[in-house]
């Protein structure tokens, strides 16, 4: 996972000039693009769900989970994300 490695490194970079506050939104960003990469991961796997205890549907469930308490604005890290009409926001 190249980009978690350049988020994280970013992040520390952030830290060390003393912008703290900035690497919240680095945490959000994060938090989003590992959700989607595993939905993406998802749907482009040839392997069939065969059953309903199979480990790709939990990792749908905490997307979809993700994904409401943004909508609600209870999304933890990622709580300056807002959906909207024209898309996903973040806001500082």
């Amino acid at each position: 996972m190249l980009i978690k490695n350049y988020f994280q490194a970013y992040k520390a970079h952030l830290s060390s000039k003393g912008q703290g506050s900035g690497s919240d939104g680095v945490d959000a960003t994060l938090e989003l693009l590992t959700h989607t990469s595993k939905a993406i991961e998802l749907f482009n796997d040839k392997c069939p769900i065969s059953c309903t205890s199979d480990y790709r549907l939990n990792d749908l469930t905490q997307f979809y989970s993700f994904l409401t308490q943004l909508k609600s604005g209870r999304g933890g890290k990622s709580e300056n994300f807002f959906l909207t009409n024209y898309g996903l926001i973040y806001n500082q």
